[in-house]
């Protein structure tokens, strides 16, 4: 229709990735950068967004050393539910694209959601086509030399009438782009989260920065550049009107990132939010931690992120501290599973990934009635070994003061049926599903589960027990890791123990290993030719592979420093680099859950095997004062079938 708008995107990127080249203008565009704009040597902040080394090209800006903002389409294919892959994109700093240092891109987040583009920019991405992408320091550990640009936190509605800087690398007068260009011009309306102005920007300027010189504290990026629209008798290129994302109404996102890239991006007076308010480098100081009383949630240290963060990258925290009802009284609590009573509780991590956690050294999970669930209270290990008994949860080392279903309260480690929980060579009492304790394998009738022990295909409900290096153990058979529990992988068309590993992680086999890497020498390993080409830190490319430069799961090890989880346990003055297990993690291929002081840990074969003792493992290790008759009528009521059966007839 004569007049009706037409909204096109200003990146254009290449591949098949989204619609037309950057350096190519759209079909009746005059090819005009910034629109009577200059040449641009200085602005360092501002850099270019490269797909694929520079087939696809936008505008980005540094608002933080590691930190670049940009526009969503720039990053993001139309009808993708996610960003490109991180190794298609590279920042470009410098003024023209035949000259940057690159730098690549570490990670990617953008407004949730897919969009849609049939010849131009979906109405869902008006006012949220922004993007935030963090970089990687180059070869030698170093950043660009640049000084970021802060956004503008005001009110972007007052701002008609203000002039506005804009920079950009889009389309030259001869057609081209990649070139750095600035020009002034004014905002002329505000509308659903867009800036307007008129006539300041093209194909290629997408991700671009409007600049509000004026800006109290100095100047700021107040817009980023999104899209342009035209009539249909007039050039689709300068547009009659350019569309800038309001950068104040998705702080969330961008603030989002800053936190997680460890920055600080705003200074106020500190309130119990999971943020650094103040920053003074500590979170929700002088508010109540787990197990504390309180009265309402904002008094609880690592409580909700502020609404804001709803639509950022990280979203809001699915499990944050709250102040609830727990069997300790109204508390700072958060849920938590009770069969890793220590671990659930003994942090609580922070939503950014490079945040830090919450410590609590003495709280715990207590699990709710009726249920597998639970709620961190405090309390500390108590002294009572596995299988002696006890009269509350903080009498055990296990955490755990349970009546397994014969009537006798005793200490034991918590489990779910079926999920194959338990440490080595002890059962589920419990049906699929239902949560119980570890005991014997004698001590309950009835076919086995996932994961419990076995020496036969018959002693297992699923009819199949495989040899998983030194164990044996009821499996259940796949064609995919999709067909496994939680914790388990796909080998050989069966389920077996742990994840599939990332580089340095145990393994028996290569089908052990994510992707491609293989299995040598007992660990996963990718292929490599330099240390850069290791995705994580601390490995080194020794051999064609990325090797870890610290010590694996199980192997021999003096401090926590030493191993690549970075946690050493020692015991009688040897100590082995170890993760926690039981509950819902399984140790990787070739390592045993064993208890050592009530903890489950994952452990080599010879150690696990020392800690059994001989004696299986079972609830009655170290438990002396259990009295035997109780043990025997547990057996008895799964015989007898008095209580809820799982396969073959087993008591839940």
């Amino acid at each position: 229709m004569l007049g009706s708008p037409l909204r096109f995107p200003l990146p254009a990127l290449l591949l098949g990735l989204a619609a037309a080249c950057a350096g190519e203008p759209p079909p009746g565009a005059r090819s005009e950068a910034i629109v009577d704009g200059t040449r641009e040597t200085g602005e360092e902040a501002v850099v270019l967004v490269k797909v694929v080394g520079g087939v696809g090209l936008c505008t980005g800006t540094f608002i933080a050393p590691t930190v670049v903002l940009t526009a969503k389409h720039c990053v993001q294919q139309a009808g993708a539910d996610a960003p490109y892959p991180l190794g298609l994109l590279t920042i470009g700093v410098g003024h023209d694209v035949r000259d940057t240092v690159d730098y690549r891109v570490r990670r990617v987040d953008t407004t949730p959601g897919a969009y849609f583009s049939g010849g131009g920019l979906s109405g869902a991405l008006v006012g949220e086509d922004v993007a935030v992408i963090t970089i990687r320091p180059d070869r030698d550990g170093n950043l660009p030399d640049v000084t970021p640009l802060p956004v503008y936190r005001g009110d972007a509605a007052e701002l008609v009438g203000e002039e506005m800087t804009f920079i950009g690398f889009g389309q030259t007068p001869e057609g081209g782009s990649g070139q750095k260009f600035t020009t002034t011009g004014t905002i002329t309306s505000v509308d659903s989260g867009v800036l307007f102005s008129a006539q300041n920007i093209c194909s290629g300027d997408s991700g671009g920065p409007m600049i509000w010189e004026d800006a109290p504290g100095g100047r700021a990026i107040v817009g980023v550049a999104s899209f342009g629209q035209a009539t249909v008798s007039g050039p689709s290129c300068p547009s009659s009107r350019d569309g800038h994302n309001r950068v104040d109404v998705l702080m969330g996102v961008i603030d989002a990132a800053l936190y997680e890239a460890g920055e600080c991006p705003e200074e106020r007076d500190e309130t119990c939010n999971s943020l650094d308010d103040d920053c003074d480098g500590t979170i929700d100081e002088g508010c109540s931690g787990l197990g504390e009383a309180c009265a309402e949630d904002a008094e609880c240290a690592f409580a909700q992120l502020p609404e804001a963060f709803g639509r950022g990258l990280a979203g809001l925290p699915e499990n944050p501290v709250v102040c609830g009802e727990t069997p300790a009284g109204r508390v700072c609590t958060r849920g938590c599973d009770p069969q890793q009573p220590v671990a659930s509780c003994a942090s609580v991590p922070h939503p950014f990934a490079r945040g830090e956690t919450l410590a609590t050294p003495d709280a715990f999970c207590a699990a709710a009635e009726g249920g597998c669930g639970g709620t961190c209270v405090a309390g500390v290990r108590g002294l009572l070994a596995a299988g002696e008994p006890c009269a509350a949860d903080t009498d055990c080392s296990t955490l755990a003061c349970v009546d397994p279903g014969d009537g006798e309260r005793r200490c034991l480690h918590r489990c779910r049926g079926g999920a194959g929980g338990c440490p080595v060579e002890t059962v589920c009492a419990a049906g699929e599903g239902a949560c119980s304790a570890c005991v014997d394998p004698g001590l309950v009738a009835g076919a086995r589960s996932l994961g419990e022990p076995c020496a036969t295909d018959g002693e297992c409900g699923s009819g199949l027990c495989v040899t998983d290096g030194e164990a044996r153990y009821c499996s259940v058979a796949c064609d995919s890791g999709v067909d496994c529990a939680e914790d388990f992988h796909c080998r050989a068309g069966a389920c077996v123990r742990g994840r599939l590993g990332r580089d340095g992680a145990p393994c028996l086999v290569a089908e052990d290993c994510q992707g491609e890497r293989r299995c040598e020498a007992g660990l996963c390993a990718s292929a490599c030719e330099t240390a850069d080409d290791c995705e994580a830190d601390g490995f080194a490319c020794t051999a064609g592979l990325c090797q870890p430069e610290t010590a694996p799961l199980g192997a021999a090890c003096a401090n926590d420093g030493e191993c690549l989880d970075g946690r050493c346990l020692v015991e009688e003055d040897r100590g082995f680099c170890t993760a926690s297990c039981g509950g819902a993690g399984s140790c990787p291929p070739g390592l045993a859950c064993i208890d050592v002081g009530g903890e489950l840990v994952c452990a080599s074969p010879e150690r696990a095997a020392a800690a059994s003792g001989g004696e299986g493992g079972g609830c009655s290790a170290g438990g002396s004062g259990t009295p035997g008759g109780a043990l025997l009528f547990l057996a008895a009521l799964a015989l007898a079938g008095r209580r809820r059966r799982r396969v073959g007839g087993r008591l839940g």
